[in-house]
């Protein structure tokens, strides 16, 4: 929750086929499935790739980023 002062928005994460949003705002995460029209970033790739990055820090370097990449990235930092 303390890494998640401050931020706002909406980031879409494509996992393959299969697409969620997660909307973050007060502190608090909500991670929906559907499409991602309302994301201000989104960070694709395979599930595991994506999985590394989120929750092990491993280097983003296999994700492809979409609209605000400064948002998509600090995403990743929420979790680790």
């Amino acid at each position: 929750p303390k890494r998640a002062r401050g931020f706002d928005g909406r980031v879409g994460l494509r996992l393959g086929e299969e697409t969620f949003v997660a909307r973050v705002r007060k502190e608090r995460i909500r991670v929906s499935r559907g499409p991602l029209d309302s994301a201000d970033a989104v960070i694709a790739g395979t599930p595991e790739a994506v999985a590394a990055a989120v929750y092990g820090g491993a280097p983003a370097d296999g994700l492809v980023f979409e609209g605000d990449e400064v948002l998509a990235r600090r995403f990743l930092t929420l979790f680790i």
